[in-house]
C-alpha cells in the first residue's frame, strides 16, 4: 500500500559491570501508489452498414507514482489488424508515471455486426505491477425501414381516391434524430397527417 513507513530498530546489551547499553537507528520508507488507467473511443457514433469503418484509439496512462513496467494493451478486435498502430509501442518495456501509450486502428463492419446491431470492443491494459484493467465502447447500428402501401391497386377514373399509408421504424440500435418522411405526391395534401409528427426529433 502507498505511503510512508517510518521503522526503527534497537539494541541493547549489559557489559560486564552489569550496566546496559542501548542504541537505536531508523530508516523511513517510502511506498509509491502504482495505478494504470485505460480509455477507449470511436470516431463515429454508430455505423449504417456492412463495409462502413470505425476509427478506434486506445490511451493507457500511467496514473501513479511508480513506475510500471512490462506495459501491454490488448484488443481481440482489433489488435492484429494492419492499421493497428501504438505510440511509443506495444508492449513498453517501462512507463513512467504521467507517462502514455497511445494505440489506433481501423475496422470494417462486418455482416456479422450488423446482424448483432452494434459493435462492441473491449481494450485491456496490464502490466508487473497492476493490473488488468479494462474498458469498452459499443458502437450501435443506425437504419431505418421505410414501408409505403396502397388501398388500391388500380383506379379507373378520375375522382377515384387511393390512400396511401407510409411507415417509418427504426429498426436498428441507434436513437435516430431529425427524422423527416418526403413524398412529393402526397406531401401537400390536407389530409397529409402523420402519428406522432413529421418530421420527429428523435426516433428511437
Amino acid at each position: 500500500v502507498a505511503g510512508v513507513y517510518p521503522n526503527t530498530a534497537q539494541v541493547t546489551g549489559v557489559d560486564t559491570n552489569n550496566r546496559r547499553a542501548t542504541a537505536e537507528d531508523d530508516v523511513t520508507v517510502t511506498v509509491l501508489s502504482s495505478e494504470i488507467a485505460i480509455e477507449k473511443t470511436a470516431d463515429v457514433d454508430y455505423f449504417n452498414a456492412v463495409g462502413d469503418e470505425i476509427v478506434y484509439t486506445v490511451t493507457a496512462t500511467n496514473v501513479g507514482e511508480a513506475t510500471l513496467t512490462n506495459v501491454d494493451i490488448t484488443d481481440e478486435l482489433i489488435d492484429g489488424l494492419e492499421s493497428w498502430t501504438c505510440d511509443p509501442g506495444n508492449p513498453v518495456a517501462s512507463l513512467a508515471p504521467g507517462a502514455t501509450i497511445e494505440c489506433e486502428a481501423t475496422y470494417t463492419v462486418t455482416e456479422e455486426d450488423v446482424e448483432a446491431g452494434a459493435v462492441l470492443n473491449t481494450a485491456c491494459v496490464d502490466s508487473d505491477q497492476v493490473g488488468p484493467v479494462c474498458d469498452e465502447v459499443e458502437t450501435p447500428l443506425a437504419r431505418l425501414e421505410i414501408v409505403k402501401e396502397a388501398s388500391h391497386r388500380t383506379f379507373s377514373a378520375v375522382g377515384d381516391e387511393i390512400v396511401y399509408t407510409i411507415t417509418a421504424t427504426n429498426v436498428g440500435q441507434a436513437d435516430l434524430e431529425n427524422v423527416d418522411i418526403s413524398d412529393e405526391l402526397i406531401d401537400g395534401l390536407a389530409s397529409w397527417t402523420c402519428d406522432p409528427s413529421n418530421p420527429v426529433a428523435l426516433l428511437e
